[in-house]
C-alpha cells in the first residue's frame, strides 16, 4: 500500500515515518512518500496535477497541507461532513474511482483540547491565524464552548473571510476579526490559540506575547516542532497552562492512518513512535507541516 504527503516545504514532516512505523508494526507493506513541488516533482505544478499523478500511480490516499487544502476542494468527488463546512480537505482517499476528501485537522485538535484543557475555562478566547487549519481549529473551539472568538490574522481579509465562515456555521456565536490584537482583546481571553508558522524549528519569534495575558488563562500552539514554542516557554514562564501540537498532530495522524489503510491505528504505540522521531530530529530553519 502506497500514500503520500502532498504540499510545499515538507522534509522535516514527521509523517510519512510515523505511518510507516504504524504499518510496519501491524505487518503490512506501507510506503509513504512526499510530493513537494517543485522539491521532488518539479513537473507538477498544482494540486490538480499532484492528484491526477497519485492516483495514476495506484496510492491510496495522500495528505494534503500548505498550500493546497483548499485549493483541493474542487478536485475531489466527495466531501466529509466536515470538510465540507470548512470548505478545506487535508487527505483524499481514493476508492473505487473517486475521490474522497476529507479534513482531520478538526478532530485532531478537538481531541487534544479534550485531553490537555477538559476543564479549563473556554468562554472567551482569542484565535491566531486564518490560514490552512484555523478554520478547523476555530470550529472546534466553537464546539468546545467558545461563545466569544477573536480572529487576528494580519491579512484582514482572511480574518475576515474567516469570522464570516465560521459565524455562517455557528450563528449562535459572537465571532470578531482584527489585523492586529489589543490588549483589551488578550486580558479578556480565557485562552489563546497560535495557528500561525511562528515558532517553528529556530524560528524564535512569537503571535503575541503572554506576559499580557491573566492568570488562569492558557495558551495553545498547533506547532509540533519545537514542542515547547518560544510561545509555551513565555507562557509556560508566566504560571499559565499550555498546550502544545503534539496532541493535534498525534490524533490527526491516527485518522489519517486509518482512513487511508483501513486498519485502526494504535493511538498509544504511534504516541511512542512519535516522540523517538522528535528526539530523533535536530532544529533547523526549514518550515514543517503535519
Amino acid at each position: 500500500m502506497k500514500a503520500a504527503l502532498i504540499g510545499e516545504k515538507t522534509s522535516g514532516s514527521l509523517t510519512p515515518k510515523l505511518h510507516e512505523q504504524e504499518g510496519k508494526a501491524q505487518g503490512f507493506a506501507y510506503s509513504y512518500s512526499r510530493i513537494d513541488p517543485p522539491e521532488t516533482h518539479p513537473d507538477l505544478q498544482s494540486v490538480s496535477e499532484c492528484l491526477e499523478w497519485v492516483e495514476a500511480h495506484g496510492l491510496a490516499g495522500v495528505n494534503v497541507t500548505y498550500p493546497f487544502k483548499n485549493d483541493a476542494v474542487a478536485y475531489v468527488d466527495e466531501l466529509s461532513p466536515i470538510a465540507r463546512k470548512l470548505a478545506s480537505v487535508n487527505t483524499v482517499v481514493f476508492r473505487d474511482g473517486r475521490r474522497i476528501g476529507h479534513n482531520t485537522d478538526y478532530g485532531g485538535f478537538s481531541k487534544a483540547l479534550e485531553e490537555v484543557l477538559q476543564n479549563q475555562c473556554k468562554t472567551t478566547c482569542v484565535l491566531f491565524g486564518a490560514g490552512g487549519a484555523a478554520s478547523a481549529v476555530g470550529l472546534a473551539l466553537l464546539d468546545a464552548g467558545v461563545q466569544n472568538l477573536t480572529v487576528i490574522d494580519p491579512q484582514q481579509d482572511r480574518a475576515q473571510e474567516l469570522s464570516e465562515s465560521l459565524s455562517a456555521l455557528r450563528p449562535g456565536c459572537t465571532i470578531a476579526q482584527s489585523r492586529l490584537c489589543s490588549y483589551d482583546t488578550l486580558v479578556k481571553a480565557n485562552g489563546v490559540v497560535n495557528t500561525t508558522p511562528l515558532g517553528m524549528g529556530l524560528d524564535q519569534r512569537k503571535s503575541f506575547d503572554p506576559a499580557k495575558l491573566t492568570l488562569g488563562t492558557w495558551v495553545a500552539d498547533i506547532v509540533y516542532f519545537p514542542l515547547e514554542t518560544p510561545l509555551l516557554q513565555t507562557a509556560r514562564t508566566c504560571g499559565l497552562t499550555v498546550m502544545s501540537g503534539r496532541g493535534m498532530a498525534l490524533h490527526q495522524a491516527a485518522e489519517d492512518f486509518q482512513l487511508i489503510t483501513g486498519r485502526q491505528a494504535n493511538v498509544a504505540r504511534m504516541s511512542a513512535h512519535f516522540s523517538a522521531l522528535l528526539e530523533e530530529k535536530t532544529p533547523h530553519s526549514e518550515t514543517e507541516h503535519a
